[in-house]
């Protein structure tokens, strides 16, 4: 049981870290990925637990 809290507070730590990582992208790097800005900012509104 612990091992499965440890693997998801992973899991969400790196959803988290990756949608940081998203809204520092550029209108024309998010173009590239197929993302708009508003879909970057639905998805960092999300919380961390949220993956």
């Amino acid at each position: 049981m612990l091992q499965r809290f440890t693997a998801r507070l992973a899991l969400a730590s790196e959803r988290y870290r990756q949608r940081c990582m998203l809204s520092e992208l550029t209108d024309e790097q998010l173009r590239d990925v197929g993302l708009s800005r508003r879909d970057v900012q639905r998805e960092c509104a999300k919380p961390f637990w949220d993956i």
